[in-house]
This record gives structure tokens, C-alpha cells and sequence, in this order.
């Protein structure tokens, strides 16, 4: 229970910091993956969190129970990142391809395998931006094709 506390209270942390440097750079930072890279990082790469994170994962796994809870809470982030999405996909006429929910839900694995790999080795380059610049490519509709696009 008290952990999982800990983990809501961080991740409205992250959103919240992410949230705004998102709108201090606005739809800048929305097509450059390098500034929302670095935004996204910031707001969640912790090296001393990840093996804390990473055990209470693989405990989870082992715990039907608890992982019921982890997954819920999961969840309640993905569509929160998803709100995100699609709020500001619309704000700046954005049409992505799929929906903001899938959209939020690969970010998020992403973004756990990626800081995990940070963690064990940090000089290894980042490889984020390159990782969103090619998600961003793939889901966003350009000008032409937005009849076309679903959310």
C-alpha cells in the first residue's frame, strides 16, 4: 500500500514537471523529438528509482494480487498520458493514426525499457530521441492525409 502511494505521488510529479516544460516550449517541442526527449527524460529517468521500480515490478509478478493493483494503476497512468495526447494533438491540429491510448501505451513501455537500459549504462548514448523521432514519423498524419486520421 505504501509504496504504491509513493508511486502515485511520483508519477503526478512526472506528469506535472513533463506537463510543463511541454508548455514552455509549446508545438516546438511537440515536432523536435530531441526537446520532448529531453523533457520526457527529465521528467522521469531517476537512477536511484529504477531498481526500486524494477523489483517492485518483478514482485508483482509474482503476487497476483498485487499485480492487479500495479496493473489498475498502470492503467490510470496510460490514460492520463492519453488525455495528454490528445489534448495537445488537438490543441496544435495534430491527427495521429492511432489513438492516443496506443499511442500512450507504447511510450510508457518504451520509456521503462529505455531508462532501464539508461540506468545500467549511462554513458551508452540516448537513444529516446531517435526512438521518438521515429514514433512521431510513424503516427503522425501529415497535412494531406488528416481526412483520413482516428482518434
Amino acid at each position: 500500500d505504501l509504496f504504491l502511494a509513493v508511486l502515485d505521488r511520483r508519477i503526478a510529479a512526472q506528469l506535472e514537471s513533463f506537463s510543463t516544460a511541454f508548455e514552455k516550449e509549446g508545438a516546438v517541442a511537440a515536432m523536435d523529438p530531441a526537446k520532448m526527449a529531453d523533457a520526457w527524460w527529465q521528467a522521469i529517468v531517476d537512477p536511484a528509482w529504477a531498481p526500486l521500480d524494477l523489483e517492485f515490478r518483478l514482485y508483482a509478478m509474482r503476487n497476483p494480487e498485487v499485480q492487479k493493483r500495479l496493473v489498475a494503476q498502470e492503467r490510470e497512468l496510460t490514460k492520463a498520458v492519453a488525455d495528454f495526447i490528445a489534448e495537445q494533438s488537438t490543441a496544435m491540429g495534430i491527427a495521429l493514426n492511432i489513438s492516443a491510448a496506443e499511442l500512450a501505451a507504447i511510450v510508457i513501455a518504451a520509456t521503462q525499457g529505455f531508462a532501464q537500459f539508461a540506468c545500467l549504462d549511462p554513458d551508452g548514448g540516448n537513444q529516446y530521441a531517435a526512438f521518438l523521432d521515429l514514433l512521431i514519423r510513424a503516427v503522425v498524419i501529415p497535412e494531406g492525409g488528416r481526412a483520413a486520421a482516428r482518434r
